[in-house]
């Protein structure tokens, strides 16, 4: 019996303020656009709609990496009698005892399939080389661990707080997507089981987090401190909120979880933010917090006014101070003339045809993601005398070069591989992966290299080049919130006071 539980326990996924105008001449320069160049190398089934499905699709393709397969953290293992009961409540008429039995087609037969050998995590390592040691079997998935001693096991409240933020996010997309049905309809069973999984592994990483955090064993610096009260504000309210979340609500936790985003939104608001990744990450951490507290607007005020202090430089600074007002914005009621100024400036700066802003030659995965969330948030939140259709080119052009066509995007499962035939039917393939990345083994070497993001591409001598393969935690899992946010209001990004 203590097999059967341990197998099931390793289980997973893949498988009133005042309103400034925009200066006329700002509208003049954006409105004299009157045709947009197309990347040079432009595929023309991809679109904007694309882009929306790619992002969802990468983003699942990389947490699939990280929670089961890689072998990224140290490994979690439930409470003997913990899966049966999730089992039971994802699936309206699982049965134990068929369910041991291998019977896969009792009931509806809409059921639960654990894969072989998978390796979830109650810790979160900073960083590892994604290639592959052996040939690779997708269904068995101690196939697909990297090498553990190229793995940076060093613990930050960065790569703590996306990967906690990005597990909620995907609970969310599973139990409340009409996508994948309902406990009673005969499809869906296997992710909701998997948005269970997830709910608990991102429960034990943070109490994983508070051992650490006493006993000094993980970096909590200024940008830690302010993704952590984000990633933990998105927890508490996954497991409090049970009219919004009735299979992942914990009233065991929720105390411990409010004693703590209660003291690290006590020290985001205390401490001036040194840079603008840091100001705007501020802002979002703080709507966040907000929203699952019922919190007011007054340190949200004082947040948006840091940022404004900042000057962007760069377009990943300009892109952050555009995040990070539009969700000012969106709270305060205000609007802001600098988000359209800086936006202007980025895209006099964005070559179409090359897809990338020349000034900035090499990207940083983390700089990608904060790129790709400003675009979206300006395509969700249309802005005065931005004009729409430049604003979807750019996310178009910008996605398709840096992520599809650079190398950034490493490799990509084949389209049948890891879903369920309704997720499928009547959806091109390039709605899944760009045709253009290679698969596994052929993707990265001998045995190949995981379907996750290189940490950095630069772009040199008119080509793109991928300069450093290897994964990073916390910008890789920020990238990947920001493209599943691309599906918003269906999965949502942007929480609301």
């Amino acid at each position: 019996m203590k097999t059967f539980f341990l197998l099931l326990a390793s289980v997973f996924l893949f498988s009133a303020c005042n309103t400034e105008e925009t200066p006329s001449a700002q509208k003049k320069d954006i409105a004299e656009i009157t045709s947009l160049e197309s990347l040079k190398n432009h595929n023309p089934d991809f679109d904007i709609v694309a882009v929306e499905k790619e992002g969802y699709w990468y983003s699942r393709y990389v947490l699939g990496q990280l929670m089961a397969r890689a072998g990224m953290g140290e490994k979690m293992i439930p409470p003997v009698g913990a899966m049966p009961k999730m089992m039971a409540m994802s699936d309206a008429d699982f049965d134990l005892e068929q369910f041991k039995a291998k019977n896969k087609t009792y009931g509806d037969g809409n059921h639960f399939s654990p894969p072989k050998n998978p390796h979830l995590i109650k810790t979160v390592y900073s960083g590892g080389d994604p290639h592959f040691l052996q040939e690779i079997d997708p269904s068995d998935f101690s196939t697909l661990r990297w090498d553990e001693l190229k793995m940076d096991k060093d613990y930050t409240g960065e790569a703590f707080g996306w990967m906690i933020l990005k597990e909620g996010e995907w609970a969310k997309n599973f139990h409340e997507s009409n996508h994948h049905g309902t406990v009673q309809d005969p499809i869906g069973a296997q992710w909701r089981m998997v948005g269970l999984i997830l709910a608990n592994e991102a429960k034990a990483q943070f109490q994983t987090y508070i051992n650490l955090k006493k006993t000094g064993k993980i970096r909590m610096n200024d940008t830690d401190t302010i993704v952590l009260l984000e990633g933990l504000s998105s927890l508490y309210g996954l497991v409090t909120n049970a009219k919004k979340h009735p299979l992942t609500q914990d009233a065991k936790i929720a105390p411990t979880l409010r004693i703590e985003i209660d003291a690290l939104a006590k020290q985001v608001q205390k401490k001036s933010p040194q840079s603008i990744n840091d100001a705007s990450l501020k802002v979002q951490a703080l709507v966040w917090y907000a929203s699952e507290t019922k919190g007011g607007v007054e340190m949200i005020q004082k947040s948006v006014d840091e940022l404004l202090a900042f000057s962007p430089q760069t377009p990943t600074e300009r892109a952050a101070f555009i995040r990070g007002l539009v969700e000012g914005q969106r709270i305060l009621g205000t609007s802001f003339s600098k988000i359209t100024q800086e936006f202007q400036k980025l895209q006099k700066d964005f070559d179409f045809k090359n897809g990338y802003f020349t000034s900035q030659k090499t990207y940083h995965i983390d700089d990608i993601g904060t790129i790709l969330g400003a675009l979206n948030a300006l395509k969700i939140f249309p802005q005065k005398g931005i004009p729409q259709d430049v604003v979807e080119q750019m996310q178009v052009s910008f996605f398709e070069s840096a992520v599809n066509q650079s190398g950034l995007m490493q490799s990509a499962p084949p389209v049948k591989l890891g879903k369920s035939p309704y997720e499928m039917e009547n959806v091109a393939d390039i709605m899944f992966r760009y045709p253009t990345i290679p698969v596994p083994p052929k993707a990265g070497g001998k045995y190949g290299i995981a379907p996750v993001f290189a940490s950095e591409i630069s772009f040199k001598n008119g080509a793109w080049k991928v300069t450093n393969t290897l994964w990073d935690t916390a910008g890789g899992m920020h990238t990947a919130n920001e493209m599943i946010w691309f599906q918003y209001p269906d999965i949502n990004g942007f929480p609301e006071l």
